[in-house]
């Protein structure tokens, strides 16, 4: 199966008979809300019914858990204290639970979608999640990527896929020609996305309340409440010029309850929503750089992915390329559905397309530049081994010397990014070679990488 892991909702699907299926829940919902909570009697929760208690317990209920993913916290379910691989782990289990009522079988292998800017610690946590659902994971394919496949065209040959979902952010530029289908450049921003206008909205209703802001605030119910109730109306604001925010008794009891009964604009989102999309600006201009292109070269602009379904988006990123952009109809839908089709060639679907992927991110390995050994590890120089957009699955060599005579041991530090130095990068481990035969100073040490489908593999 092909899954989308989504900050706000996920979905699973494969190819069944030629054609893409999503598979839906008993209301015919495909969209499954990211969330993890418990039950009246403490049992874990997943999905709809999760969400619909947030209200009620909103401390033991997990949201969003995707942008903590590689991170070393834990997250509140209820009295459990996960990991959060161990809550994504649950919402995979959801979906192969949904899969296998429609199948007949439980699914064993997937491919899983993850934010193209996601570091090896960010797709590690996410191959984690799957195994702990009883998966093989077969491969981890990037967002913007599986919604190029789900768009398959034959007339345009360079295309710019614009995803800007609920908590992160993907800009990835594609060349499409005879069945092969090659990633040029990716950018984006995985703490970037709906979550951050919803924020930023419930500021601006909480600043309109007055003296009643700090008893809203204070109570985390009235606080959730008027979350969903903003996110509610930044949804019907995409179709209309202005809702009504009301919910009474939004705070307290009797005569000194606090009431919410405010006007929300179209103005107002758009006004919150624009320096998040101007973020996302900077990156596209950032991919077009690194690919070598001007916007007057790119054929479509596709914009995917919840957030992007916002007036304000559209007009925005048009503006900024002077292109025409299309808003995918399925734009909740279409990494999935491309997941989907990737999972069924996976499986041994007719799906000519072949998909070539880069790695987005710079591979270095530290090393002591000409002027000695640094003071520590941070100081080291980051020396690229494989360089960020090149295209994988690769291998490259690079060669590096002994600093001591007889040295018995050759250790250093294996980053990720694009800084010039170990501790401004992201960790990824330490390679250690001990027992070295003698030999003279500024002997030769050979450092092989190979990146295999976004894993990274430290040969020798």
């Amino acid at each position: 199966v092909g899954i989308d892991l989504g900050t706000t909702n996920s979905l699973v699907g494969t190819v069944i008979e030629g054609g893409v299926r999503l598979f839906a829940d008993k209301t015919g919902a495909e969209l499954m809300p990211s969330v993890v909570g418990i039950d009246g009697s403490g049992a874990l929760i997943v999905g709809r019914a999760a969400r619909n208690r947030r209200v009620i317990d909103p401390d033991g209920t997990a949201v969003s858990v995707k942008r903590l993913m590689g991170k070393d916290v834990n997250v509140r379910v209820g009295d459990q204290q996960l990991t959060p691989a161990q809550v994504s782990a649950l919402i995979l289990g959801a979906l192969l639970d949904r899969a296998q009522e429609q199948l007949g079988t439980r699914p064993s292998r997937a491919i899983i979608t993850v934010p193209a800017w996601f570091d090896d610690t960010q797709r590690e946590a996410t191959r984690t999640a799957g195994e702990l659902a009883g998966l093989q994971v077969e491969r981890l394919v990037n967002e913007p990527t599986a919604a190029a496949v789900h768009y398959q065209t034959g007339s345009e040959a360079v295309v710019l896929v614009y995803d800007f979902g609920g908590g992160t952010f993907d800009v990835s530029i594609l060349d499409r020609d005879e069945g092969f289908l090659e990633v040029r450049a990716s950018r984006g921003d995985t703490q970037l996305g709906g979550d951050d206008i919803d924020r930023a909205l419930c500021d601006l209703v909480l600043s309109r309340l007055g003296d009643a802001r700090r008893r809203v605030e204070a109570d985390k119910h009235a606080l959730t409440r008027l979350v969903e109730a903003v996110e509610r109306a930044k949804i019907a604001l995409s179709e209309r010029d202005e809702v009504r925010l009301f919910d009474p008794f939004l705070a307290g009891e009797g005569g000194d309850a606090v009431h919410l009964d405010l006007p929300l604009t179209r103005q107002d989102v758009e006004d919150c929503a624009r320096p998040f999309v101007e973020k996302t600006l900077v990156c596209i201009d950032e991919a077009l750089r690194d690919a070598h292109l001007d916007a007057s070269k790119l054929d479509r602009v596709l914009l995917v992915g919840g957030s992007s379904k916002m007036p304000v988006v559209e007009r925005m990123v048009a503006d900024h390329l002077q292109r025409p952009v299309v808003v995918d109809p399925e734009a909740d839908r279409a990494v999935a559905l491309g997941a989907s089709l990737l999972a069924g060639r996976a499986a041994g679907a007719d799906v000519q397309e072949v998909l070539i992927d880069i790695t987005p991110h710079t591979l270095a390995i530290g090393a002591a530049g000409s002027e000695g050994t640094p003071v520590s590890i941070d100081d080291l120089d980051a020396v690229p081994i494989i360089p960020r957009d090149t295209v994988v699955p690769v291998e490259r060599t690079e060669t590096f010397f002994t600093m001591l005579e007889n040295q018995p041991v050759v250790e250093a530090p294996v980053v990720q990014g694009e800084e010039d130095f170990v501790g401004d990068n992201t960790w990824l481990g330490m390679i250690r070679v001990e027992d070295l035969p003698p030999s003279p100073v500024h002997s030769p040490v050979e450092v092989v990488f190979k990146y295999l489908l976004q894993t990274l593999h430290a040969l020798r």
